[in-house]
């Protein structure tokens, strides 16, 4: 696929490859991540608590001050 600039230049662009396939691809990369949490010296459960609270950090669930109170009380 090729797009013109605006100084008339063919340049690539960007394949629509669809969604779908978008998602699949990247689903197929995906490692597990309490198989690899399994290879470091660390918790497996608290680095998945953390996984979880930085995920509702994201997206407006919960205040950063919040998921670190609850990961030092134990909550996480």
């Amino acid at each position: 696929m090729l797009a013109v600039s605006s100084t008339d230049e063919w340049l690539p662009g960007i394949p629509d490859a669809g969604t779908n396939k978008l998602d699949a691809m990247a689903d197929a990369e995906q490692t597990n991540p309490r198989e690899e949490l399994k290879k470091t010296d660390y918790d497996t459960e608290l680095g998945l608590a953390m996984t979880e609270d930085a995920q509702r950090v994201s997206h407006g669930e919960l205040s950063s001050d919040e998921a670190a109170t609850e990961a030092v009380r134990g909550d996480a």
